[in-house]
Protein backbone atom coordinates (compact mmCIF):
# COMPACT_ATOMS: atom_id res chain seq x y z
CA UNK A 1 0.00 0.00 0.00
CA UNK A 2 2.63 2.38 1.28
CA UNK A 3 5.89 1.55 -1.37
CA UNK A 4 3.65 0.20 -4.47
CA UNK A 5 0.78 2.76 -4.57
CA UNK A 6 2.01 5.56 -2.38
CA UNK A 7 -0.91 5.73 -0.19
CA UNK A 8 -0.11 6.63 3.45
CA UNK A 9 -0.52 3.37 6.33
CA UNK A 10 -1.59 2.54 9.62
CA UNK A 11 -1.29 -0.81 11.39
CA UNK A 12 -4.52 -1.72 12.68
CA UNK A 13 -4.34 -3.88 16.29
CA UNK A 14 -7.03 -6.00 18.24
CA UNK A 15 -8.30 -3.65 20.78
CA UNK A 16 -11.75 -3.34 22.70
CA UNK A 17 -13.97 -0.62 21.22
CA UNK A 18 -14.37 2.47 23.24
CA UNK A 19 -17.96 3.14 22.07
CA UNK A 20 -18.86 0.10 22.70
CA UNK A 21 -17.83 -0.34 26.29
CA UNK A 22 -19.29 3.88 26.75
CA UNK A 23 -22.31 2.03 25.81
CA UNK A 24 -22.24 -0.46 28.49
CA UNK A 25 -22.37 2.07 31.39
CA UNK A 26 -25.14 1.14 34.04
CA UNK A 27 -27.24 2.70 36.91
CA UNK A 28 -25.30 1.71 40.02
CA UNK A 29 -27.29 0.91 43.07
CA UNK A 30 -26.49 4.70 45.09
CA UNK A 31 -27.16 6.88 48.07
CA UNK A 32 -27.83 10.15 49.34
CA UNK A 33 -24.64 11.45 51.83
CA UNK A 34 -25.94 14.67 53.57
CA UNK A 35 -23.18 17.31 53.81
CA UNK A 36 -21.27 18.50 56.77
CA UNK A 37 -21.24 22.06 55.45
CA UNK A 38 -24.56 23.99 55.80
CA UNK A 39 -24.39 25.64 52.48
CA UNK A 40 -23.59 22.68 50.56
CA UNK A 41 -25.05 20.28 48.89
CA UNK A 42 -26.01 16.43 49.69
CA UNK A 43 -23.62 14.55 47.41
CA UNK A 44 -24.53 10.90 45.54
CA UNK A 45 -22.37 8.02 46.46
CA UNK A 46 -22.12 4.73 44.82
CA UNK A 47 -22.96 1.63 46.40
CA UNK A 48 -21.28 -1.81 46.04
CA UNK A 49 -23.77 -3.83 44.03
CA UNK A 50 -25.28 -6.55 45.85
CA UNK A 51 -23.53 -9.74 43.77
CA UNK A 52 -19.73 -8.24 44.75
CA UNK A 53 -17.94 -10.08 47.69
CA UNK A 54 -14.71 -8.37 47.53
CA UNK A 55 -13.33 -4.80 47.27
CA UNK A 56 -9.79 -4.27 45.51
CA UNK A 57 -7.94 -1.31 44.31
CA UNK A 58 -4.88 -0.49 41.88
CA UNK A 59 -2.94 2.70 42.13
CA UNK A 60 -0.21 3.95 39.43
CA UNK A 61 1.94 5.98 40.26
CA UNK A 62 3.07 9.23 38.02
CA UNK A 63 5.40 12.08 37.72
CA UNK A 64 2.63 14.51 39.15
CA UNK A 65 -0.29 12.34 40.12
CA UNK A 66 -1.57 9.10 41.61
CA UNK A 67 -4.53 7.29 39.82
CA UNK A 68 -6.66 4.72 41.76
CA UNK A 69 -9.39 2.65 40.48
CA UNK A 70 -11.29 0.70 42.92
CA UNK A 71 -13.11 -2.56 41.68
CA UNK A 72 -15.42 -4.98 42.98
CA UNK A 73 -15.38 -8.85 42.73
CA UNK A 74 -18.36 -11.09 42.41
CA UNK A 75 -18.57 -14.97 41.11
CA UNK A 76 -15.95 -15.79 38.26
CA UNK A 77 -14.49 -13.00 38.47
CA UNK A 78 -17.54 -11.03 37.42
CA UNK A 79 -15.85 -7.22 38.40
CA UNK A 80 -18.13 -3.38 38.88
CA UNK A 81 -15.45 -0.99 38.51
CA UNK A 82 -16.33 1.37 41.52
CA UNK A 83 -14.68 4.37 41.18
CA UNK A 84 -11.65 5.86 39.55
CA UNK A 85 -9.43 8.55 41.17
CA UNK A 86 -6.81 11.21 40.42
CA UNK A 87 -4.83 12.28 42.99
CA UNK A 88 -2.34 15.16 42.21
CA UNK A 89 0.76 15.99 44.23
CA UNK A 90 4.25 14.73 43.98
CA UNK A 91 4.83 10.93 44.64
CA UNK A 92 8.21 11.61 46.49
CA UNK A 93 6.34 13.70 49.16
CA UNK A 94 4.06 12.67 52.05
CA UNK A 95 0.59 14.71 51.59
CA UNK A 96 -0.32 12.65 48.45
CA UNK A 97 0.21 9.05 49.97
CA UNK A 98 -1.93 10.35 53.26
CA UNK A 99 -4.58 11.05 50.99
CA UNK A 100 -4.47 7.57 49.27
CA UNK A 101 -4.21 5.91 52.88
CA UNK A 102 -7.78 7.98 53.76
CA UNK A 103 -8.78 7.12 50.21
CA UNK A 104 -8.19 3.05 50.54
CA UNK A 105 -9.42 2.54 54.23
CA UNK A 106 -12.51 4.71 54.11
CA UNK A 107 -15.58 2.61 54.27
CA UNK A 108 -17.73 1.98 51.12
CA UNK A 109 -21.70 1.13 51.95
CA UNK A 110 -23.48 -2.56 50.43
CA UNK A 111 -26.27 -2.62 48.61
CA UNK A 112 -27.18 -5.37 50.94
CA UNK A 113 -26.77 -2.99 53.43
CA UNK A 114 -23.63 -2.51 56.20
CA UNK A 115 -20.38 -1.68 54.90
CA UNK A 116 -17.22 -3.00 53.94
CA UNK A 117 -13.34 -2.20 53.48
CA UNK A 118 -10.92 -2.64 50.39
CA UNK A 119 -9.44 -5.52 51.68
CA UNK A 120 -6.19 -6.05 48.69
CA UNK A 121 -4.36 -2.67 47.35
CA UNK A 122 -1.75 -2.92 44.72
CA UNK A 123 0.54 -0.12 43.88
CA UNK A 124 2.75 -0.29 40.87
CA UNK A 125 6.60 0.99 41.97
CA UNK A 126 7.88 1.12 38.30
CA UNK A 127 8.23 5.53 39.47
CA UNK A 128 8.74 6.83 42.75
CA UNK A 129 9.54 3.10 43.83
CA UNK A 130 11.23 4.48 47.02
CA UNK A 131 8.15 5.84 48.19
CA UNK A 132 5.30 3.36 47.12
CA UNK A 133 7.69 0.74 49.29
CA UNK A 134 7.52 2.97 52.33
CA UNK A 135 3.83 3.26 51.85
CA UNK A 136 3.73 -0.63 51.88
CA UNK A 137 6.23 -1.41 54.42
CA UNK A 138 3.99 0.20 56.86
CA UNK A 139 1.40 -1.68 56.35
CA UNK A 140 1.72 -4.61 54.38
CA UNK A 141 -0.97 -6.30 56.53
CA UNK A 142 -3.23 -3.80 59.05
CA UNK A 143 -6.48 -4.48 60.83
CA UNK A 144 -9.99 -2.97 59.77
CA UNK A 145 -12.26 -1.22 61.88
CA UNK A 146 -14.72 -4.48 61.46
CA UNK A 147 -12.36 -6.54 63.44
CA UNK A 148 -11.04 -8.43 59.89
CA UNK A 149 -7.50 -7.74 57.75
CA UNK A 150 -6.55 -6.10 54.49
CA UNK A 151 -3.39 -6.17 52.73
CA UNK A 152 -1.09 -3.80 50.88
CA UNK A 153 1.51 -4.72 47.73
CA UNK A 154 3.93 -3.14 45.99
CA UNK A 155 4.11 -4.30 41.68
CA UNK A 156 6.07 -3.57 39.28
CA UNK A 157 4.98 -4.67 35.39
CA UNK A 158 7.08 -6.45 32.90
CA UNK A 159 6.81 -7.22 29.46
CA UNK A 160 5.56 -10.52 27.67
CA UNK A 161 3.82 -13.35 28.55
CA UNK A 162 3.12 -15.44 31.95
CA UNK A 163 1.25 -15.43 35.15
CA UNK A 164 -0.23 -12.68 35.70
CA UNK A 165 0.06 -13.14 39.03
CA UNK A 166 2.81 -15.31 40.13
CA UNK A 167 3.05 -17.47 43.21
CA UNK A 168 5.63 -15.53 44.82
CA UNK A 169 7.00 -12.09 45.09
CA UNK A 170 10.54 -10.82 44.25
CA UNK A 171 12.44 -8.58 46.40
CA UNK A 172 13.39 -4.70 46.45
CA UNK A 173 16.95 -4.17 45.78
CA UNK A 174 15.68 -0.34 47.74
CA UNK A 175 14.42 -1.66 50.20
CA UNK A 176 13.08 -5.42 52.54
CA UNK A 177 9.83 -5.05 50.31
CA UNK A 178 8.20 -8.03 48.51
CA UNK A 179 7.43 -6.43 45.07
CA UNK A 180 5.25 -8.86 42.65
CA UNK A 181 6.53 -8.78 39.00
CA UNK A 182 3.42 -8.82 36.71
CA UNK A 183 2.84 -9.90 33.38
CA UNK A 184 1.04 -6.91 31.59
CA UNK A 185 0.83 -8.80 28.17
CA UNK A 186 -0.96 -11.26 29.85
CA UNK A 187 -2.88 -9.58 31.98
CA UNK A 188 -3.75 -6.67 29.21
CA UNK A 189 -4.84 -9.85 27.14
CA UNK A 190 -6.95 -11.28 29.23
CA UNK A 191 -9.13 -8.04 30.25
CA UNK A 192 -9.27 -6.87 26.78
CA UNK A 193 -10.66 -10.53 25.48
CA UNK A 194 -13.61 -9.93 28.30
CA UNK A 195 -14.05 -6.50 27.43
CA UNK A 196 -14.79 -7.47 23.67
CA UNK A 197 -16.12 -10.87 24.20
CA UNK A 198 -18.20 -11.38 27.35
CA UNK A 199 -21.57 -9.15 26.89
CA UNK A 200 -23.79 -10.38 29.55
CA UNK A 201 -23.50 -9.92 33.27
CA UNK A 202 -21.30 -13.31 34.70
CA UNK A 203 -18.72 -14.77 35.19
CA UNK A 204 -15.93 -12.55 34.20
CA UNK A 205 -18.17 -9.61 32.41
CA UNK A 206 -16.71 -6.27 33.11
CA UNK A 207 -19.64 -3.67 34.43
CA UNK A 208 -18.76 0.18 34.03
CA UNK A 209 -20.90 2.81 35.82
CA UNK A 210 -22.23 5.89 34.44
CA UNK A 211 -19.86 8.19 36.08
CA UNK A 212 -16.96 7.00 34.50
CA UNK A 213 -16.41 9.65 31.60
CA UNK A 214 -14.86 9.32 27.98
CA UNK A 215 -11.40 9.80 29.51
CA UNK A 216 -11.69 6.53 31.12
CA UNK A 217 -12.28 4.41 28.32
CA UNK A 218 -9.66 6.43 25.86
CA UNK A 219 -7.42 5.33 28.26
CA UNK A 220 -8.81 1.86 28.73
CA UNK A 221 -8.85 0.68 25.22
CA UNK A 222 -5.49 3.06 24.74
CA UNK A 223 -3.22 -0.11 23.45
CA UNK A 224 -3.77 -2.82 20.50
CA UNK A 225 -2.27 -5.68 20.40
CA UNK A 226 0.32 -7.31 17.46
CA UNK A 227 1.20 -10.42 16.50
CA UNK A 228 5.02 -10.06 16.36
CA UNK A 229 8.32 -11.73 15.83
CA UNK A 230 10.81 -11.77 18.67
CA UNK A 231 14.63 -11.66 18.25
CA UNK A 232 14.73 -15.58 17.97
CA UNK A 233 11.96 -15.70 15.44
CA UNK A 234 8.97 -16.79 18.11
CA UNK A 235 5.87 -15.75 17.54
CA UNK A 236 5.08 -12.66 20.34
CA UNK A 237 2.33 -10.73 20.98
CA UNK A 238 2.54 -7.21 22.66
CA UNK A 239 0.56 -4.77 23.06
CA UNK A 240 1.23 -1.05 21.69
CA UNK A 241 -0.12 2.49 22.09
CA UNK A 242 -2.33 3.12 19.20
Amino acid sequence: VNTVLGEPWEEVGEAPSEERLMQRREAYPTRVVASSAPDEEPRIEIVVPRRAVVLTSMTDVQNNRLETQVMAWGRGEELWALEYHVLYGDPSAEPIWLELLELLTRPRHLERGGVDFIRSSCIDSGYAAQSVYGFVANRPVYGTPDGRIAYTWATKGFPGTGPVWPKKPGKSSMANVPVWPVKVDTAKDQIASRAKTIEKPGPGFIHFPLTFGEDYFRQFTAEQAFDRVDSKGFPQRVWEMK
